[in-house]
């Protein structure tokens, strides 16, 4: 039996439909989040540009959905 082994990436890119590969989240869920300053996506365009891409930080993510579960196992609520 012969499994790929995917190294996480530093960033990622944010859906265009539906969820990421890596989460399941959609691109109104991170664009909520950010807006809630719980999470900084990065905008990257190049100068005179109207339009860029915008990258997601995998470990910011992470560390964001590993809280949210620690506040429900925890009894805090938490509220995302």
């Amino acid at each position: 039996m012969s499994q790929e082994i995917q190294a996480k990436p530093d960033f990622y890119r944010l859906p265009l439909k539906g969820g990421d590969a890596h989460f399941g989240l959609t691109r109104s869920w991170y664009y909520a989040r950010e807006k809630a300053g719980d999470i900084r996506l990065v905008h990257v365009r190049a100068r005179g540009k109207l339009r860029g891409c915008t990258l997601v930080p995998y470990d910011i993510v992470a560390a964001f959905i590993r809280a949210q579960a620690g506040a429900e196992i925890n009894g805090t609520g938490g509220g995302a």
